[in-house]
């Protein structure tokens, strides 16, 4: 029995990997599609690093999950309010209106002084309580990659054009991380992502409409 539940929740980091390859396409493209489809990574993820002993990351997901809720609300209401705006003089096709305009936002210095601090706060202590209240995999990397995680997803749901710069660090310190943990399909996907999150971050510094 034991052999057969490791073989479904091997194919369940197959099938999240996956799933997450397509989700960042999406993301770099700014599509909306992208919240749905991460949500339902998230609960394939809980399951995989439930089974790894990797407890931040696999509480990460529950974040994530309320995150990609927030984030479709955030989405819609800045691009209905983009839509709406006749200064930026943006031509809007006809066929999917909410899909043409990529926006990016300003990251206002004293959130960005504010999110670091928090984001010093929670690794350190996520860290402490991992490292003597269980018998996580790898506790520090375990919630630095966690950390990183929270702080570019955050971003990300603002359309902070900086979430690509945390991804970037983030996806380095992931693939070294997993790879540790012998998860080849992740460490793969994470390897995906550092291309993706390069080129997310070039393709909306070119397309993206600033607004505040």
């Amino acid at each position: 029995m034991e052999g057969i539940y490791n073989f479904i929740i091997e194919y369940f980091e197959i099938i999240a990997a996956v799933l997450g390859f397509f989700y960042v396409i999406l993301e770099v493209l700014q599509k909306s599609w992208m919240w749905y489809l991460w949500f339902f990574t998230s609960i394939a993820y809980f399951l995989v690093y439930a089974q790894n002993d990797i407890y931040a990351m696999m509480l990460l997901q529950i974040y994530n999950a309320f995150v990609c809720i927030y984030g479709i609300i955030q989405w819609k209401k800045t691009k209905e309010k983009v839509q709406g705006s006749k200064k930026l003089g943006y031509k809007i096709g006809d066929d999917n209106e909410e899909e043409e305009i990529l926006i990016v936002r300003k990251l206002h210095p004293k959130m960005a002084i504010w999110s670091i601090v928090v984001s010093l706060v929670v690794f350190v202590v996520m860290a402490i309580i991992l490292n003597r209240y269980t018998n996580d995999a790898s506790p520090w990397l375990d919630s630095g990659v966690t950390t990183l995680c929270m702080l570019a997803t955050f971003y990300l749901s603002r359309q902070n054009i900086e979430n690509w710069y945390v991804w970037i660090v983030c996806n380095v310190v992931s693939v070294y991380f997993y790879l540790t943990l012998k998860m080849y399909p992740t460490t793969i996907l994470y390897a995906l992502y550092v291309l993706m999150a390069t080129l997310g971050l070039f393709h909306w510094k070119k397309k993206g409409i600033e607004v505040d």
